[in-house]
Parts: structure tokens; sequence; C-alpha cells
């Protein structure tokens, strides 16, 4: 069998990056384009935009209408999917050696000469419009984006990637188009190839992309800076926000979700809120598990989660209880989560707890798919696309002693956001 050839990083085009990591011999190729759009990087007005842009940028090409275009990808066993973020979003391809040539110009349509048609633009706001509907019945979705209402304030990233019923039904086609070709942008994308290719042969598709996207940019005398120029962040501080927001809907259970600021990711502390953020809900004996339903009785449902940005982070617990220990459960909760400072993770807790860490990040790193994905995601980030060797050796160095510091320092007052039932309702709202 081949040798494994060393994961490779040119920058190409202008300012633009590729990361190529061939592995001769394997049939599969994936390419992930990464670039900066999001909730970060939209207001009010227009938030859900980089939602709607990404759906309807694979709704057919100029030359080929979205069926022509599922059925040209079918044809040769191949798939291109997109996605959008808080921070990011991409575009994505799955095929094989065979096809990859052809594969690699379908995308390099799609990228420099996408359809945009009127038709399509209205099925997929309907369809946006249904998304933002249905994450409201979603109760404990929409506790989570209640909670990050209040932690946030009005920093962009409380907006959920969907946006707002109001924005989207204002949006329209050239607004999406415009912004479109502010995103789209050779400095503000990266490229990240894994799999069976010729690098010649990705480094030839990719500069032909990036050139024929610098002729299709902004309008002449359009200087509205690119996407990943300008965030919209502003100024933030730990408790910006409103602190708490309770819904009353028709439920039979409440849904809370309790949240502390946290280090941003790569920040100092990251790594060390990684290994809180399992030790509190990683697994079925992590201590909210543990003391909350096991031991309390308190959860239908319970665990925790960190969202690490390269903006303003937190780390949540979340929990579906009986409306009527709905106190108890918000006191259980907080007294675990800030307990953390004072009853610190030793010896065999804190080293099985790294131990998961880094097997589920090795695991998650398997396939060429996954593999393209983190260098690309880590390349737009700033942490480098070689960043994942970082992250082993910082979380095989996490020491009680750093946990300890992470907790007390982040640990302390936290933001809610709750659904009850409306009955409860006035009860709940401080």
């Amino acid at each position: 069998m081949t040798a494994r050839l060393e994961v490779v990083r040119e920058e190409v085009g202008k300012e633009s990056v590729l990361i190529m990591d061939p592995h001769p011999g394997m049939g599969i190729v994936s390419m992930h384009i990464y670039l900066r759009m999001g909730s970060r990087y939209e207001g009010e007005e227009n938030s859900g935009m980089s939602n709607l842009m990404q759906n309807l940028i694979l709704k057919g090409t100029e030359s080929m209408d979205n069926e022509a275009l599922d059925e040209c990808l079918d044809s040769i066993g191949s798939k291109l999917v997109s996605s959008a973020g808080k921070e990011t979003g991409s575009l994505s391809l799955l095929t094989t050696h065979e096809h990859m040539d052809r594969a690699l110009e379908i995308m390099k349509e799609v990228l420099t000469r996408p359809a945009m048609s009127p038709e399509e633009f209205e099925k997929e706001r309907e369809l946006a419009l249904d998304e933002i509907r249905q994450r409201r019945d979603e109760l404990l979705v929409h506790a989570m984006d209640l909670f990050q209402n209040a932690f946030y304030g009005d920093h962009p990233l409380h907006k959920t990637v969907q946006g707002s019923e109001e924005a989207v039904k204002a949006l329209t086609l050239e607004d999406v188009e415009a912004f479109r070709k502010r995103v789209y942008v050779p400095g503000n994308m990266v490229f990240s190839c894994a799999g069976d290719f010729e690098p010649g042969r990705v480094r030839e598709t990719v500069g032909k992309i990036l050139e024929e996207i610098g002729t299709c940019g902004p309008a002449e005398g359009d200087d509205a800076p690119a996407i990943g120029a300008e965030a919209t962040d502003r100024a933030w501080t730990a408790g910006a926000g409103p602190r708490e927001e309770v819904e009353g809907r028709e439920s039979a259970a409440a849904w809370i979700v309790v949240g502390y600021p946290a280090p941003s990711i790569g920040e100092g502390g990251y790594h060390e809120m990684q290994v809180v953020n399992a030790i509190l809900g990683g697994s079925m004996d992590s201590r909210l598990f543990s003391r909350l339903r096991e031991k309390k009785g308190l959860a239908y449902q319970v665990s925790s989660v960190y969202r690490a940005y390269s903006g303003p982070s937190f780390l949540a617990g979340y929990i579906g209880t009986d409306p009527a220990r709905y106190d108890e459960a918000v006191e259980e909760m907080t007294g675990e989560i800030e307990r953390l400072s004072r009853d610190v993770p030793r010896g065999e807790e804190l080293e099985r707890t790294k131990q998961y860490l880094r097997g589920a990040f090795l695991i998650g790193g398997e396939t060429m798919s996954s593999r393209a994905a983190r260098y690309g995601n880590f390349e737009i980030l700033g942490l480098g696309y070689d960043y994942g060797e970082t992250y082993l050796r910082k979380i095989g160095e996490v020491t009680a002693d750093g946990v300890k510091e992470v907790a007390e320092t982040h640990l302390k007052a936290h933001a809610l956001g709750a659904i009850v039932p409306k009955n409860l309702k006035d009860q709940k709202v401080s």
C-alpha cells in the first residue's frame, strides 16, 4: 500500500488557504470550504441570512436547475452539502477518486455560477420560516435559545442561526445575492481536502475557482467590506444580558437552562473547561446525571454543553423536570456546577475524563470528511489547521489545580432560560 503523505498548507490566490491531506489508495475524496459567516456577522435586521444563502446556493446553477444538479451528483455517487453556524459556514463535497474531476467541476459551478432563482428563493424562505416555527416547538431547544438571549443580551451571538421570523420575511433575493458576493471572496475562504487525490489537480481547481470568483464579486463601486473583514461584535461583558427569560407554554414539564461565561476557543482555560463540561455531563456517570437524576429523581433529561466560539462563550447545564420542582431543580443544578470549584476532580475521575475526551476526539476524526472538516474549521477560526495535535496534548496536561482555577474564575453568576407551564410563568419571572 502506498505510504501516506504529509499534510500541507499552502496560500493560494488572494489570501486563501488550501490544506491537503493525501491518502493514496483510499478511494474517497472529501473537500470542505470554510467561510466566516453566520449570526456573528449579521445584524438583527438580516438575521438568518447566512442560513438562507447556504440553502439556496445548492438549488441549481446557471446550466442546471435544482433537479438536474441533484441527478448529476447522484449519477457519480457524490454528495454536496452546505451549512451555516454562529461564526462559520461550509460547502462540503464527498466523492470518489474515480469521479473526482467531474465532482470538482460541479462544485466549481455551484460556487461561481449558482442559479439563485426567484422561484427557489421563495421556496427556501418558506422552508426557513417553517424551521424557525418548528424550533419554537422543540421546548428544550427553545429554552436554550431563551438562555442565550438572557446571557448575551444584544450581542450578535444571541441570535439563532435560523434568524428571526420578522427578519427572514423581509429578506429579498437581492439581499442574499449581495451577501453571497461578500462571503464567497478569496480572503474569506479556506479549502481543505483529504483522501485519495492528486494535489496538483486539486490545486489547479482551487486556483480556477478563486480566479473566477475574483471576476464576479461585488459590483464596481460597492465598497462594502468582505464579511470576513468585519464581525458585528460589540463590547460584551458577563452579566450584560437580562439574566433570565422564562416563557409560559402548553407543557407538562419545565425545561431549564442555566449557564455561565466560559473561555473562548483556544483561550486560556479552554481545555480545562472541556474537562469541566465532560465531568458535569459527558456520560451516564457524570455529576449532573448522578446527582440530579439518580440521587434526587429530579430529571427527565439532564446534561451540560460547552459552546466555545472565537467570541464570548458559555458553559450551560440543562434539565427537564416536574414543574412543581422547578426551584429545587435550579438550586440543585447551579449548586452542582458551582461546587466544582470546591469539589475538584482528582485522581481517577480526572484521568478518566481526560481519556474520554482524547478518545472522543480521535474517533471523531476517523473519516476523510471529518479530517478535512477539522483542518478547515480550525484554520478559519485562526487556530491553525494542525490544532488537533495541540488539543490532544493540552487535554493531557490539564491538572486538578487548572480545573479549580477555571471553575473559580467562571462558574459564579448564572443566566437562565426556561419553559414552564403557562399557569406557573408569573411565579417564575424574577
